[in-house]
């Protein structure tokens, strides 16, 4: 059974989701609403981009890509314990570094690998306990052959949750992964065009990532404030 896989994000009415821009009521508890949401879908973790992951706690830090060449070499499952969130994080050239293989709160890290990277870091990565599996370099094959690869280590591994930020949603998208998405609209404006979207896909001169693919409504809710929650399905023809 291939892993399911959910796009829960929260946005401005524009789509925009550096939250740090954004203008919120002090009594407005963006990461309150942003959890007891993500709560309903019982995942077993979440995926995010290196950059996302680099910002996501003081003790990771982002340095020179650790890469050497192609080697075979096997997945490795680092110091997890029965029953934590797994915290996937796409960092195919090996360039963060962390504290320890445990987040701040609570989730097992596993990382994602070119081939390509070192022994070097790995050894680092083997030594903080933190799992990783290496996938493909092809961008046609390299998502689905990460998320075989997960599940192939951590079988009871069903559903994650896709949270960004916007490069490796769209990544998603345009492989066709994604199975719903699940927004948190927020009464805002950003208006930057600088600013990223939630789907911000980077590929063919004239990329259509969504093309083939429609949306279904599956559920809405209006949350305090003018908040407004919606959950659709992906159909593809």
């Amino acid at each position: 059974m291939a892993i399911k896989i959910i796009c829960h994000m929260i946005t401005t009415l524009d789509s925009r989701i550096v939250t740090a821009r954004w203008d919120l009521p002090e009594d407005f508890d963006i990461s309150a609403v942003y959890e007891n949401t993500a709560a309903k879908f019982n995942a077993q973790g979440w995926i995010v981009g290196r950059t996302t992951m680099s910002e996501y706690a003081d003790n990771i830090s982002e340095h020179d890509p650790s890469l050497d060449k192609f080697v075979s070499r096997p997945d490795y499952k680092g110091a997890y314990r029965d029953g934590q969130q797994l915290a996937v994080v796409f960092d195919l050239k090996g360039k963060l570094a962390y504290d320890g293989c445990v987040l701040p709160t609570g989730e097992h890290v596993l990382a994602v690998l070119s081939p390509a990277v070192s022994d070097a870091y790995l050894a680092t990565l083997q030594e903080q306990g933190i799992s990783y599996v290496f996938t493909t370099d092809d961008e046609n094959t390299m998502l689905s052959e990460a998320l075989y690869r997960i599940q192939a280590m951590y079988p009871h591994v069903s559903t994650l949750l896709l949270e960004g930020g916007g490069t490796i949603n769209g990544s998603f998208l345009k492989a066709g992964l994604i199975n719903e998405i699940s927004l948190i609209v927020c009464p805002l404006l950003d208006g930057a065009a600088s600013v990223q979207n939630f789907v911000n896909y980077h590929g063919d001169p004239d990329p259509r990532p969504g093309m083939g693919q429609r949306l279904e409504l599956l559920e809405q809710e209006l949350f305090a404030g003018g908040t407004l929650y919606l959950r659709y399905q992906v159909c593809r023809d």
